[in-house]
């Protein structure tokens, strides 16, 4: 067991075990199961039967598994078509107001009836108007400093 042999540094001497029971049962969280388990104290009271007292407390308290019904056929159906009626969209969308999309001017998804979030803003990269750095097209030109 891990905690006897971390114990093992330690001058606990014959008294050992009691040492790391107490010292398990000191540092319970559960109030009631520590005052339940405390009562139980004495010097008869063994280590192990402290651990298998937590464990099956640990195991108590531990979330349940929810078993969900077996789905009727019809709902696993309905699913299968909405997921069949995605894979009928044609690749090549067509842009109209409506329609939400990736915009060429910030990067964003956007209706076109929808005001551009850069418009009016200046590129950092390039330093022209209505349109982000992300998906400015200009190329990366280095100005070069003129001597005098």
């Amino acid at each position: 067991m891990k905690l006897r042999r971390l114990a093992e540094g330690c001058e606990f001497g014959n008294q050992r075990d009691s040492m790391i029971r107490d010292k398990l049962l000191f540092g319970i969280d559960d109030s009631n199961e520590r005052e339940k388990l405390m009562k139980e104290v004495d010097e008869k009271l063994s280590l192990d039967f402290v651990i298998k007292s937590l464990r099956v407390a640990e195991k108590s308290t531990r979330p349940k598994l929810i078993t969900l019904p077996d789905p009727k056929p019809e709902e696993v159906n309905a699913v299968q078509n909405v997921d069949n009626r995605k894979s009928r969209i044609p690749s090549e969308v067509t842009y109209d107001k409506h329609s939400k999309n990736r915009c060429e001017q910030c990067g964003k998804s956007h209706y076109k009836s929808q005001r551009c979030p850069a418009y009016g803003t200046k590129c950092v990269k390039c330093n022209q108007l209505n349109h982000w750095a992300r998906v400015c097209r200009n190329l990366n030109r280095v100005n070069e400093v003129q001597p005098e």
